[in-house]
C-alpha cells in the first residue's frame, strides 16, 4: 500500500499502491467492498473530496481518474503532459489539484464536478 484516505461522510476508506489497482474498504467489514480498475502504472496517491462526492487517484506515468464514491464509476480522466507523477494534494479551497515529481503542476477547476 501506498497512501490511503478515509472519507467520513462516505464510511469508506480508498487505498492504492504499486499494483495498478484502486481498492475501496468499509471500516467495519474485513474484506474489501470495491476494486477499481483503469490505471496503467503503480499509483501513487488518492484524494477524497467527500463534499463532491468523489475521489481523485494518479499513477506513476501522471494519468489522473476522478471516480464518484457513490457508485464508483469513472467521472473523468486527464493526464500530466510530459512527467511524471510522485504525488497529489488536492485543495478544494482554492479548486486546485498540485501534482507533484520534481516540481509540481497545479489543476485548477472552475466548477466543483
Amino acid at each position: 500500500m501506498r497512501d490511503i484516505a478515509y472519507s467520513e461522510k462516505h464510511k469508506a476508506i480508498i487505498s492504492c499502491g504499486f499494483d495498478f489497482e484502486v481498492y475501496v474498504w468499509n471500516p467495519y467489514v474485513e474484506a474489501r467492498i470495491q476494486k477499481l480498475s483503469g490505471h496503467e502504472s503503480p499509483l501513487v496517491g488518492v484524494n477524497v473530496q467527500p463534499a463532491l462526492n468523489s475521489f481523485i487517484t494518479a499513477d506513476s506515468k501522471g494519468m489522473i481518474k476522478v471516480w464518484s464514491i457513490l457508485d464508483y464509476s469513472c467521472i473523468q480522466t486527464f493526464y500530466m503532459n510530459e512527467t511524471s507523477c510522485t504525488c497529489i494534494c488536492a485543495v478544494p479551497k482554492h479548486r486546485r489539484l498540485i501534482c507533484g515529481s520534481y516540481g509540481f503542476k497545479a489543476f485548477e477547476y472552475k466548477r466543483p464536478y
